[in-house]
């Protein structure tokens, strides 16, 4: 199970601001990496009686599935790329599109979780693109 994020924006801000493609490019990778922290964090934040348990569920939470979850950033031409991923087999079957019918409704997937968050990130990139503007206006 993984969840992908993609910019596609970062070479159109390198072009319309010339010389700054060194801050461009890191400003963008710490808003990639702060998005995909959120929604790990997100994902990792479950507790032994949230989501609640099925009627007569006898297992018991080890969160191996919150501890193992991974991030990852990659800067690409022309855009970057944020993973998140479930380290352990059974984390699509639990948030990933493809949910066991046990989980479905109970466990939000990591791309609703996204949805969710939407307007954090966004939040992150808009401020990634203030920031190389104030760089390039000095």
């Amino acid at each position: 199970m993984a969840l992908t994020i993609e910019d596609k924006g970062l070479d159109e801000l390198i072009k319309q601001f010339h010389g700054g493609s060194k801050v461009a490019k890191r400003e963008t990778h710490d808003a990639m990496e702060k998005s995909v922290l959120t929604i790990q964090r997100e994902a990792s934040s479950y507790t032994q009686y949230n989501p609640p348990h099925r009627p007569g569920q006898t297992y018991t939470r080890t969160f191996t599935m919150a501890r193992t979850m991974s991030v990852k950033v990659h800067t690409l031409a022309g855009g970057i790329r944020g993973y998140v991923r479930g380290g352990v087999w059974y984390a699509q079957l639990v948030r990933g599109e493809q949910q066991a019918w046990m989980h479905v409704g109970r466990w939000r997937t990591l791309m609703r979780i996204a949805e969710e968050k939407k307007a954090a990130i966004d939040g992150f990139f808009r401020k990634a693109q203030v920031n190389v503007i104030r760089y390039l206006g000095r």
